[in-house]
């Protein structure tokens, strides 16, 4: 059974020996230095290890590239990669705004109406069309409710599943397909992919019962704090969120400085609208 905290545990046992190399005594910018993350990302290269599908076809999604350079050939594409891989690799499944309400999982906020809306229209939906696979995706939707009369903006929420097993990946006895942890994330977000990515750390280093009962605790703190579970201190989210997510984002801006070509963050962002 994992301790009731999970600091010291993740420090010691996951973000250690994984990939961000955090010893109690220093910090993650002096634990992994920008040399080592060069190393390790030259290392991947030159393995030209084929990428997991999800992962691969994320990478397409969220870098930008110029005509004959695949995303995944880049300097970017390899950062992404590199990060997912080294914490778990869950699987991630890129859904648009009408993936995410089948699943439930939406933010949705009160809005003026908005100056698009025409007469009699109860919903209007955002988004662009994306040239790479042919398909118009949309992003979010505004939508016009007759019980309370008012307008909301529909957004993704991202989200992570995960199995009760002894591993991260295992087969189903049921139907025969492979199963792992999932990331749910909204087409090429980065930005959201690290986020969920915390919970492939959480998860992934724990045997059958571990991950029951982190499971367990995390579905009664959201019982008894709801979406303040974020804010409280010592739950299973403030860990993800604002322990882990904190090293994440730092490993991957290390990984990102270490690479030849000068870029930003945002320079991952572009396919997004």
């Amino acid at each position: 059974m994992p301790p009731k905290s999970l600091l010291q545990f993740l420090l010691k046992s996951v973000i250690s020996p994984k990939s961000l190399q955090v010893q109690p005594q220093m910090s993650t910018a002096q634990a992994v230095s920008t040399g080592v993350a060069h190393d390790e990302i030259n290392s991947l290269m030159d393995k030209k290890e084929e990428i997991e599908p999800s992962l691969l076809d994320f990478i397409r999604e969220s870098v930008s590239t110029v005509k004959g350079i695949e995303p995944e050939n880049t300097p970017y594409g390899q950062a992404i990669a590199q990060l997912v891989e080294e914490n778990y690799s869950p699987y991630i499944k890129q859904m648009d705004i009408e993936g995410f309400k089948e699943y439930g999982n939406v933010w949705r906020e009160e809005i003026p109406r908005p100056e698009e809306a025409s007469e009699g229209a109860t919903r209007i939906s955002y988004g662009h069309f994306d040239k790479r696979t042919n398909t118009r995706r949309l992003t979010y939707q505004d939508e016009y409710d007759e019980n309370t009369k008012k307008w909301y903006r529909i957004t993704p929420r991202a989200f992570f599943k995960n199995p009760i097993t002894d591993h991260p990946v295992f087969k189903s006895t049921t139907d025969g397909k492979s199963h792992q942890d999932t990331s749910f994330v909204p087409h090429g977000d980065v930005y959201k992919m690290i986020k969920e990515l915390t919970h492939a750390i959480q998860y992934g280093p724990l045997n059958k019962e571990e991950r029951r009962e982190l499971k367990r605790r995390s579905h009664e703190e959201r019982a008894l704090y709801g979406e303040k579970v974020y804010r409280a201190p010592g739950t299973v989210e403030d860990e993800a969120h604002n322990l882990i997510e904190p090293a994440v984002r730092e490993r991957f801006q290390t990984l990102i400085d270490s690479l030849s070509a000068p870029i930003t963050l945002e320079s991952l962002f572009q396919n997004q609208q």
